[in-house]
C-alpha cells in the first residue's frame, strides 16, 4: 500500500462530504491536504476549483483548471468549470 495515496483518498473523500454538506471551507482543506500528499490529481484539483468557485474565487481556480486541461486538453468538465470562472472575472 502507499500511504501518501491512502492519505489523499481519504482527503478527498472528506473533501467531498464536506462540499456536499456545504462546508466549504473544511472542504477546500481537505482538498489541499489529498493535493499535498499527492500533487497534480486531476479530479482533486477539479474539485478544489470548483469550491473556489462556489467561494466566490474565479481566480485561484483557473490555474487548478489549467493544471487539468494541461493533463487532458478534452476535458469537458474542466473546461466547462474554467468557462464558469472566466465569465465570474468578465474574461
Amino acid at each position: 500500500m502507499n500511504p501518501d495515496f491512502d492519505t489523499a483518498k481519504a482527503e478527498f473523500l472528506a473533501g467531498l462530504q464536506s462540499q456536499n454538506d456545504g462546508r466549504l471551507d473544511d472542504a477546500e482543506a481537505h482538498y489541499r491536504a489529498s493535493l499535498a500528499a499527492l500533487p497534480g490529481r486531476a479530479s482533486t484539483l477539479t474539485n478544489l476549483a470548483v469550491t473556489l468557485l462556489h467561494r466566490a474565487r474565479p481566480a485561484e481556480a483557473l490555474p487548478l483548471l489549467a493544471q487539468v486541461l494541461a493533463q487532458d486538453p478534452a476535458d469537458l468538465q474542466a473546461l466547462g468549470y474554467q468557462g464558469l470562472a472566466l465569465a465570474a472575472l468578465q474574461r
